[in-house]
């Protein structure tokens, strides 16, 4: 009680420190081909089979950039944005192609052409390779860019 006879009116409690903020989400290191070295000694077939999104940023002999990938979301997004993507099964046709030799820089130029003009289009085996019913040898995919003459600038494995 207080000397006047009253009771001292009760105070709120202070309110709880709010909890801090989640910390934002770390950003993705950013890796260099050197990096993947073990994904460019990869056969082509394999990555376009990989469990995890698999995203190659390339860039043709002439400067025009365009993507490989096997994630749905990447693909969306190059095709919002204009570039050209191949899907997985185009990976796969394109290192078949390399690996029966019917494959090469020029090749790859018709193929960009057609993707940038008929973004749908997709690369066949047929298409690729032609009447060929034999499973050609694997092809890894850093000798396989090279023929095609192609610079891996980014792998993103999702």
């Amino acid at each position: 009680m207080s000397p006047l006879g009253k009771q001292p009116a009760l105070e709120a409690p202070a309110p709880a420190p709010a909890a801090p903020a989640p910390a934002p989400p770390a950003p993705r290191p950013q890796h260099t081909v050197a990096e993947y070295a073990d994904a460019l000694d990869c056969p082509a077939e394999l990555i376009a089979s990989m469990p995890a999104a698999t995203t190659l940023h390339c860039t043709d002999a002439e400067g025009r950039r365009f993507v490989v990938t096997t994630s749905r979301d990447k693909f969306l997004a190059a095709a919002e944005s204009g570039t050209p993507c191949f899907v997985g099964k185009e990976l796969v046709a394109m290192a078949r192609a390399v690996a029966l030799e019917r494959a090469f820089a020029a090749q790859l130029t018709e193929w960009l052409a057609r993707k940038t003009l008929e973004p749908e289009w997709r690369l066949t085996h047929a298409e690729a390779v032609g009447e060929v019913f034999e499973r050609p040898p694997l092809v890894k995919l850093g000798p396989m860019m090279r023929v095609l003459g192609v610079a891996i600038t980014a792998i993103e494995v999702d």
